[in-house]
């Protein structure tokens, strides 16, 4: 009798797996139950349990994989598995972010798109669109901060424009034009003094004084356009009433703690000596305003020592240095002004005096909203 060949009880095992298979699904077809379920189209059914050759030839199950979303949203509707779930093997995902711009355009926000595998970042929450304007608008978030940058905008813009006031000013001097001289004289003068308006003060009590001095002072150069004594002493009387607020607002805020005697006393001298020459030589047309005249030059040579004394203290402090200028400059305009008045008319006098004037009362303005 002739040996079976090897292979064929295997052979004969899944011919009959088949046969009962096929009975089976007849069986179930004229019941009217589910089918088995074949492993795929055109091969054989489910082995039967029993059989572990008929298991181990059967093709493997096809993993399913979940159909992905496509379009901008489908990152946040669809996000990526956990590590480990089998799902969609393959290396954790590195993630990439949208630009704000483009992602707050299309109402998605700060979201991580995925490239590949799993594990990607989770998307956050989406954040507003990014507000328009200029950037130092779009830095400012504060409208406090806001407001107080417009306006000091607007102060610089005025003192700006005392440039050309001041030059028309000047032109009117040397032309020997009272009209024009009335005219641009009040407007550089006003010019100050709206820029003091439009500079946020740091310190209400401060920028307080600094305004009713500078009020004053406007006063003072409306006065000063006549040629009369009465005018002139009207004049040194609203000047004057000026230095003192001026001396309101620098006396309780003057440190003179790192001042050295030496250097005190280096700068109180020039002060004196130049204040005590412009008052002797103009002694003699003073007549009744000798006294005002002598404690005006006494104030304001003291008030420009203090400015300077407090400056020197602080060299490195913006306010100290706005009103040390400011004050060390109005001193210089005044000696112009006596000069001018009592001594020689000469327009040598306005060339530098009322460039140093205007220049001291906006950087007194300026120093309402540092001091």
């Amino acid at each position: 009798m002739r040996a079976a060949p090897p292979g064929a009880p295997r052979r004969l095992e899944l011919a009959r797996g088949g046969r009962v298979g096929a009975a089976e699904r007849g069986d179930q077809r004229r019941a009217g139950g589910p089918l088995p379920r074949a492993a795929s189209a055109g091969c054989a059914a489910e082995p039967l349990e029993g059989h572990p050759e008929a298991a181990a030839a059967a093709p493997a199950p096809t993993p399913r994989v979940r159909p992905r979303a496509s379009g901008p949203a489908a990152a946040a509707a669809d996000p990526l598995d956990e590590p480990g779930q089998g799902l969609r093997p393959g290396r954790p995902a590195l993630a990439r972010r949208q630009r704000q711009g483009a992602a707050a355009r299309r109402g998605l926000g700060d979201v991580p798109l995925p490239l590949a595998g799993s594990g990607a970042l989770p998307a956050q929450a989406p954040r507003g669109p990014r507000p328009r304007g200029p950037p130092l608008g779009r830095a400012l978030q504060d409208p406090q901060r806001g407001r107080q940058l417009t306006r000091a905008q607007a102060a610089l813009l005025l003192s700006a424009l005392a440039a050309p006031a001041l030059a028309w000013l000047l032109y009117t001097r040397y032309r020997d034009d009272p009209r024009g001289v009335a005219l641009s004289k009040t407007l550089s003068s006003l010019l100050f003094l709206g820029a003091a308006l439009l500079w946020p003060a740091a310190d209400p009590g401060y920028g307080a004084w600094i305004l009713a001095g500078l009020v004053l002072s406007l006063a003072g150069d409306v006065f000063l356009l006549g040629e009369s004594k009465r005018a002139v002493g009207a004049g040194i009387g609203a000047f004057l009433s000026a230095h003192v607020c001026y001396l309101g607002a620098l006396a309780p805020r003057a440190d003179l703690s790192g001042l050295r005697p030496a250097l005190g006393a280096l700068l109180a001298l020039p002060l004196l000596a130049a204040g005590g020459v412009a008052l002797r030589a103009s002694w003699p047309k003073l007549g009744r305003l000798a006294a005002p005249a002598a404690l005006y030059f006494l104030l304001l040579s003291a008030l420009a020592w203090l400015a300077l004394a407090h400056w020197a203290s602080h060299p490195r402090d913006p306010g100290a240095a706005l009103i040390g200028l400011g004050l060390g400059l109005f001193f210089v305009s005044d000696l112009a002004v006596a000069r001018h008045r009592f001594v020689a008319k000469s327009f040598s006098n306005k060339l530098w005096g009322l460039p140093a004037y205007y220049v001291a009362q906006h950087l007194l303005a300026a120093s309402r909203a540092w001091v």
